[in-house]
């Protein structure tokens, strides 16, 4: 269960008006929006569209965070000097360190210009500011950790900061694997990964407080015992309390060396007193004690705090715990995660807690999310609103919002205004196959990032076309594969049936599980289109398959990305516009950084649905800043290339048709076939008949069908076993098939293993090349129209082939002419 705050919006024109917000809650099964407001529902029956926006205490934050900035009420002077004097800025030392991680260690002896050793040596020697830039898949998190442990060894207190709560648990997942430090997780309980939720403050004084009450008593057991040898000889007296306190601490949990500094803190304090003022001391202990048997939960709180090593916060939420947002409590280093996704105003909520600062972020991946609420003049808590939204123009409040701190400090490094010392660049990649790692860091990152030793095993062998690590699914010549719009967002009915109707089917076919498949697509209203397409799938429903924009895809990966560029445009019916032809742009897609990330979430194939001519065409792009069109020519020229990718033209995959859509098209009730058996079928009463593969439908032998000696027999059947089997019954509304025992075989027998004859096999001698005969139009698609031969086999009579404005309806007869035969593909290309 998740909670987003939405703004709700009703569509008036072209314009999208707010109705008002609320809380949308994320359920298994579906969700639910909670309006802030009454709303008459009528509005919404029609249609309503919701977009998420931060809540308004974190944007109370920020804005108090900016506020505080422009007054100078901040005290980040230390990082303020470096910007204005960049004189003042020292560069980071190369620390000498020893590896704790054992892969770092390996990875310093066997592979010395690997930037991950460098990076942590400098962030261990960083005395202000210092940059990690991580592109994706090169092992930021396990260097963040590394400097982490490498920095708390030598006593500091650390802050990590993250832009969201799943950058932030990623890194307290490793280091809690560490069981020596104190860790403690800020932020609401709910948002927090719930094996890692121990580390909240309230569970931790839950879990401490047994500690906490024995090491009390054992301050007043201590106190006596020194009362007790404060006669004896110095020495012995010594030694016998500090034996004392040795025994009594390695008793005690996590604390334990805090305890034990405190009971040593009462030695020293003891030695200044008198026997009879230590008496008292112990009176008084003792009824403090009895009293305050109820208040150990409000007393522990701080002790804990004061001997965390790290704690871990997003940057807004951080300044939420009354401890870190009331007090001038300063970390030694606060380390920011994601800081390319930070904003400058959530940055800064960090940065004012620490003496020194690592910033471990991409400015190539996703920028900041901005909420468009906050510079709508409409709004009344927005920042133009404020007293200081008046100083500037809107251009430069988006840039401002929309620009990382992070990305700030690149900025001034590529332009000689920062020291390139201060920033190390990861450049070995160990996520995605070669093939794709290389692409990502041609296009991206000017070819720097490195393939890691181990990432040419990162594969799945499938058929063709799957048998490459990148497959582009090519739409241009389809009937109609140009996009569609809403009013408010694209989506692409080509690209989505491709998806549901194609390429998961045969990814599934050949045992592909959902959860290691994601579906990628730049626009909310293409990611709902292919949820319709897959609910309405017989092959595809019930699949669980994570399937979003861009934007919730960063650090996370899988082995199979399937990517819908969705837009895709005509430019030869671009209108003119003043004599110039007005020509439409593809929107998101020119934007490198989202590309980076969609492409590289891949780990082992990247599987690409899209119009080839549109995405190629420099008319589509705006190539100023970044070369567009080339990045695309480069990545169909990839696919094209035969050892490392597969270009497939969709209409020509006529063999890729639904299963069950295939089947009925060959078979018919009484025909005699040959299969495989499957499996056994069971349930909680026992068998009820047996799963026979043919032609990639699954048809059911019943239990009832079979004599009783086959049922005895039933368990000596091995899954692969060639069947002869009757069709009984074949029930296209349900895409049910049954089959029985032919009557011709002997029904008590276990039947042989026979040959199977594919239908294909026994049917393509009976066609020649270029040779003529009569068919029967089945069905219209995009490319064409699908041709029941006589023979019994289907072909594609491909639109090219056919006069402009003619058509063909379905159960027409046609004399067609066979111009190619594929027996590889099992395709049969048709000429009129």
């Amino acid at each position: 269960e998740e909670e987003t705050v939405v703004n709700v919006r009703l569509k008036k024109g072209d314009e999208l008006l707010k109705l008002t917000d609320g809380l949308l809650v994320y359920y298994q099964d579906g969700c639910k929006i909670t309006f802030n407001k009454e709303v008459n529902l009528e509005l919404l029956k029609d249609g309503f569209y919701i977009d998420k926006r931060i809540s308004k205490r974190q944007f109370q934050i920020q804005r108090e965070i900016i506020q505080d900035f422009l007054e100078k009420k901040i005290k980040i002077d230390h990082i303020e000097s470096l910007l204005v004097n960049p004189d003042t800025i020292r560069t980071p030392v190369l620390a000498n360190v020893t590896f704790n991680n054992p892969d770092l260690e390996r990875t310093e002896k066997e592979q010395p210009n690997n930037n991950q050793v460098k990076a942590v040596k400098k962030a261990v020697g960083n005395q202000n500011i210092f940059l990690i830039q991580g592109p994706p898949g090169t092992g930021k998190t396990t260097v963040i950790a590394e400097i982490i442990e490498q920095l708390a060894a030598k006593g500091e207190k650390i802050l990590v900061a993250g832009q969201n709560h799943v950058a932030v648990d990623n890194v307290l997942e490793k280091i809690a694997k560490i069981h020596h430090l104190n860790l403690l997780r800020v932020g609401n309980p709910e948002r927090i990964d719930k094996e890692l939720v121990q580390y909240s403050i309230d569970n931790l004084v839950e879990d401490y407080k047994v500690d906490y009450a024995a090491f009390v008593n054992n301050q007043l057991l201590l106190s006596k015992k020194y009362l007790e040898l404060k006669t004896s000889d110095e020495g012995v007296f010594l030694e016998s309390f500090n034996k004392a306190v040795n025994e009594v601490s390695s008793k005690y949990g996590k604390l334990k060396d805090v305890y034990k500094e405190r009971h040593f803190i009462l030695r020293d304090g003891l030695n200044e007193l008198s026997p009879k003022e230590i008496s008292e001391a112990i009176l008084s202990l003792a009824n403090w004690i009895e009293s305050a048997k109820n208040e150990y939960e409000i007393l522990l709180r701080p002790l804990i705090y004061n001997s965390v090593d790290v704690v871990f916060a997003t940057c807004i939420g951080i300044k939420t715990d009354q401890i870190f947002r009331n007090t001038n409590f300063k970390f030694d280093t606060v380390i920011i995660d994601e800081a390319g996704k930070a904003n400058i105003a959530e940055t800064l909520v960090a940065i004012e807690l620490g003496k020194k600062v690592i910033l471990v972020g991409d400015q190539m991946q996703l920028p900041p999310y901005m909420d468009s609420s906050l510079i709508d003049e409409r709004e009344a808590g927005s920042f133009p609103k404020s007293p200081y939204g008046s100083n500037f123009l809107q251009d430069e409040i988006i840039h401002a919002l929309k620009t990382s701190f992070f990305e700030f400090i690149i900025n001034r490094i590529n332009a000689d205004r920062f020291p390139k010392e201060n920033k190390e660049m990861l450049n070995y990649q160990h996520r995605m196959h070669p093939h794709i790692g290389e692409f990502v860091s041609e296009s991206f990152y000017n070819g720097l990032v490195q393939m890691g030793s181990r990432t040419h095993l990162k594969r799945i062998d499938l058929p063709t076309p799957f048998n490459k690590e990148v497959v582009f699914f090519d739409t241009s010549n389809s009937e109609n594969p140009y996009e569609q719009n809403d009013g408010y967002s694209a989506k692409n009915n080509t690209e989505a049936e491709a998806i549901s109707e194609i390429i998961l089917p045969r990814l599934f076919e050949h045992n592909i599980s959902p959860g290691s498949i994601a579906i990628i697509a730049p626009y909310k209203s293409q990611v709902a289109n292919i949820q319709h397409f897959i609910r309405n799938s017989s092959l595809c429903n019930f699949k669980n398959i994570d399937i979003s924009t861009l934007d919730s895809f960063q650090g996370k990966e899988y082995d199979i990305i399937l990517f819908s560029f969705t837009r895709s445009v005509d430019h030869k019916k671009a209108p003119t516009i003043n004599g110039k032809k007005k020509f439409s742009k593809v929107g998101f897609l020119d934007d490198a950084r989202r590309l980076n990330v969609a492409f590289s979430r891949a780990k082992k194939k990247l599987i690409l649905v899209g119009n080839s001519v549109t995405l190629t065409d420099h008319k589509s792009h705006y190539d100023g800043l970044f070369n567009y069109t080339q990045l695309f020519k480069k990545l169909v020229q990839l696919s094209n290339k035969a050892s490392i990718g597969n270009f497939v033209n969709i209409a020509d995959l006529h063999d890729f048709k639904p299963p069950f859509e295939a089947f009925i098209e060959h078979h018919k009730d009484g025909d005699i076939v040959t299969g495989q058996v499957k499996m056994i079928g069971k349930n909680a009463n026992g068998i009820f008949g047996l799963f026979i593969k043919i032609d990639r439908v699954d048809c059911l032998l019943p239990w009832s069908f079979m004599s009783p000696d086959f049922k005895t027999k039933i368990e000596s059947f091995s899954p692969g076993t060639d069947m002869r089997v009757k069709i009984y019954k074949i029930e296209k509304e349900a895409q049910r098939v049954t089959v029985k025992l032919p009557d011709e075989s002997p029904p008590l027998k276990i039947i042989k293993p026979v040959r199977k004859v594919s239908f294909w096999d026994a049917n393509i001698s009976k066609l020649t090349r270029n040779g003529r005969c009569k068919g029967v139009v089945k069905t219209k698609a995009p490319f064409g129209y699908f041709i029941l031969l006589e023979c019994g086999l289907q072909g594609l009579l491909h639109l090219s082939q056919v006069r402009r404005n003619q058509q063909y309806q379905e159960g027409q007869t046609l004399e067609v002419i066979v111009l190619k035969i594929d027996n590889n593909k099992r395709q049969i290309d048709l000429g009129i």
